[in-house]
């Protein structure tokens, strides 16, 4: 085209100005830089320059000018052409990086779509590997999702994988294939781990700048990301390409997004997995409780039986009867208590809830107690500010856990130290706080106790507990709006307190008028 235009001018070029040989010249130059890019651009102008000089400015056919003012016009023409060659270049830059970026949004936005509306978290992973695969060109991608700190031992991971070959392939129990607990390390602190011809492994730290950069002109033939939630390592994006892969400054950018959207699919995986477990232990619990009740209630009727049978043979005189009796109101005591917890743990337990003096409480479990007690004394110690000390419960229930604790007093606090019975006010809530000097339980199975059919491993084995009492006692003290908890008494011993709302004499006056 250059040359082109030189020929056409040449036989004007004493009539036409110096002005036209320039825009002439200059548009060719615009032309190349445009379509090809600066460095033709560049090409053009250099050339441009010196046809300039040969072919237009006397004297003709040498580098030599007559006026030397037309050196001004000759670099004015160059700098000018020069300039314009990069803008034309900086322009399509800039164009094909919006370009770039047009479709990385459009690629996220579609991966968003697809992630959010898939049913299960499984399926917004493989969008995401199906789309980083894609969007890179290369044939395979994997979201390895962490199912716990224990699973990082042994190197199992869920994974969901994308590749050219399928379009859906999931490895429950799909390894990095390498020594993953290093791998793992590099990954938790956040470095990103590149492998290799040969299988080397790189780790990559936070201080390089950028991927491209770190790698030297290496291309990896795979690269593994760490996907974080706060700092708590949730999984890897995982990309693999035989051929090496291409870590341009696009290609990093989008796979850093990419990486975000895997984040999101791992931490969904693991919320999915949660629930589910929760459901599972939810409906175990529901199965327990109801195998509980029926049991219970089944075992009723045999022992009612039995009992009377062992009636009849100690009226013939069998002396075993006795004991046959004593066994069975044992275990029918034991199935009572089986029977509460399957009532508690429903939430259907049957509770009469009233204003009631906690003198009169203490009297009462005082009163069920005397027999087991004996001349062990109690010491009872009720607030010196209150002459009438009221409370909201159940009289029956919440006698039934005083004594509860009262008799744990007395199995294991030695037979020569007295038990104490203490009753004070804290905030809204009365407490009565059962002392003794006993071994104590365990720190670590201060709370453990409370659970149903658990026993300390100090407790003795000769107090013949089945391990509900503590569990029904709790149960029984929330269901009237207060607890039951264990402290380690000082000196020597445990401190076990039922709390219960406080109430005024007002609310007994509003319990009559209703």
């Amino acid at each position: 085209m250059l040359g082109a235009v030189i020929a056409a001018l040449i036989p004007w070029r004493d009539s036409l100005d110096k002005a036209h040989i320039t825009l002439a010249l200059l548009l060719v130059v615009l032309v190349a830089a445009a379509d090809g890019g600066r460095l033709l651009g560049l090409a053009s102008a250099s050339l441009a320059f010196l046809g300039f000089n040969w072919f237009f400015l006397p004297p003709y056919g040498t580098f030599a000018l007559a006026d030397p003012l037309d050196w001004f016009i000759l670099f004015a023409f160059l700098g000018t052409s020069v300039v314009a060659s990069h803008l034309f270049h900086r322009v399509q830059r800039e164009a094909e990086e919006a370009q770039e970026r047009t479709a990385e949004i459009t690629t996220l936005a579609t991966l968003g779509a697809d992630a959010m509306t898939a049913p299960r978290a499984e399926g917004a992973l493989y969008a995401v590997a199906q789309t980083a695969r894609e969007a890179l060109g290369i044939p395979t991608c994997r979201v390895h999702v962490l199912r716990d700190g224990d699973d990082r031992q042994s190197g199992t991971l869920h994974s969901t994988t994308a590749s050219a070959a399928t379009t859906s392939a999931n490895d429950a129990s799909a390894p990095l294939g390498m020594d993953i607990e290093p791998v793992w390390l590099a990954l938790e602190r956040g470095a990103r781990v590149a492998v290799l011809d040969g299988g080397v492994v790189r780790v990559i730290g936070d201080e390089a700048a950028s991927l491209e950069q770190a790698m030297q002109g290496e291309r990896p033939l795979r690269l593994l990301l760490p996907l974080h939630v706060g700092a708590v390592s949730i999984g890897v994006l995982d990309a693999e390409d035989p051929n090496g892969l291409a870590l341009a400054t696009p290609r990093e950018r989008l796979l850093e997004a990419l990486a975000y959207y895997a984040a999101l699919g791992c931490e969904r995986a693991r919320g999915e997995r949660t629930t589910e477990r929760f459901e599972s232990l939810r409906e175990a619990e529901r199965m327990r409780t109801a195998v509980l009740a029926s049991v219970s209630h089944d075992l009723r009727t045999p022992l009612t039986t039995i009992k009377a049978l062992a009636h009849e043979l100690g009226s013939l005189g069998d002396e075993r009867s006795e004991i046959i009796e004593q066994e069975a109101d044992r275990l029918n005591a034991f199935v009572a208590d089986m029977l509460d917890m399957s009532r508690l743990a429903s939430g259907r337990f049957p509770l009469t809830i009233a204003v009631i003096p906690v003198d009169e409480l203490v009297a009462v479990a005082l009163q069920q107690v005397e027999g087991s007690y004996g001349a062990r004394p109690i010491r009872v110690q009720l607030p010196n500010d209150d002459a009438f000390p009221l409370a909201r419960f159940d009289l029956t229930h919440s006698a039934r856990i005083l004594v509860n604790l009262l008799d744990n007093a007395r199995k294991y606090s030695p037979s020569d130290t007295p038990v104490d019975l203490t009753v004070r006010r804290e905030g809204a809530m009365m407490r009565i706080i059962v002392a003794d000097r006993g071994p104590g339980v365990p720190p670590d199975e201060s709370e453990r106790m409370f659970e149903a059919l658990y026993r300390p491993v100090s407790a003795r084995p000769d107090v013949g507990s089945a391990g509900l009492g503590l569990a029904i006692a709790r149960g029984l003290a929330e269901a009237q709006g207060g607890t039951v908890t264990y402290a380690a008494r000082e000196g020597g011993g445990s401190e076990f307190a039922l709390s219960l709302p406080c109430a005024a004499l007002a609310d007994i006056e509003h319990d009559i008028a209703g």
